[in-house]
């Protein structure tokens, strides 16, 4: 393998495990966000993105990782068996990569082409398994503190919508009550009932308040 472009990857895969401690950070940061999940994916996705555009495409460096792994697979080829042809072959479609999840899908691709190339290239077994351990430690810290984040934001939502809603679900009871006990006992009884079945507790007092010809009943109970 040509030293230059191994060398090259190595300090490119490098370069993309460091990503992860900076997303962490801004995960941490944005536990405290109104919106926890919208300015992580905004802030995070500006740092994939540009990684992406200077290591992958390569803005700022003489060969990306795209062209690196091209040019060390297509090298490999010549003189491989045929295990490693294939590999080198499918390795090379994978790494076609376009769409708006650029990094998402190095996340994923990255460890396996570490795995393969150790096929590949044994002379650099050690130095390429490093690096995928590395690296998947670095993806699953990051998804748990990701997963912790979104779960805990949840459970604060879920009572918050809850208080803003008693006073109004109250308000609505104590009238329905109201109701009810100007209504004789059939019905309010048959109303209960009804009530007991649907969410929507006002809509049904007022249709079966409409379809049994309660309105005066009601509204002289309204004037008193």
């Amino acid at each position: 393998m040509n030293k230059s472009t191994i060398s090259t990857f190595f300090s490119i895969t490098a370069n993309f495990i460091t990503v992860f401690p900076e997303i962490r950070e801004i995960i941490r940061e944005g536990a405290s966000a109104d919106n926890p999940e919208k300015y992580i994916a905004f802030r995070a996705g500006g740092v994939k993105s540009k990684w992406f555009m200077q290591n992958y495409l390569s803005t700022r460096k003489s060969i990306g990782l795209k062209s690196v792994c091209s040019q060390f697979y297509s090298r490999a080829a010549k003189e491989a068996s045929q295990l490693q042809v294939n590999i080198i072959k499918s390795q090379i479609k994978k790494l076609e990569i376009s769409g708006s999840k650029n990094f998402q899908r190095l996340e994923v691709l990255m460890p396996e082409i570490l795995k393969e190339l150790m096929i590949v290239y044994p002379e650099d077994y050690v130095t390429l398994l490093s690096l995928q351990s590395r690296l998947n430690h670095e993806i699953s810290i990051t998804a748990d503190l990701l997963a912790t984040i979104v779960v805990e934001d949840e459970v604060v939502k879920k009572p918050k919508k809850k208080k803003e809603n008693s006073g109004q679900n109250q308000q609505l009871d104590g009238i329905i009550n109201q109701i009810l006990a100007c209504l004789n006992k059939k019905h309010a009884h048959e109303l209960r009932l009804l009530l007991a079945k649907t969410d929507n507790k006002m809509q049904v007092v007022q249709t079966y308040i409409i379809n049994n010809n309660l309105e005066k009943e009601v509204t002289l109970w309204v004037k008193n």
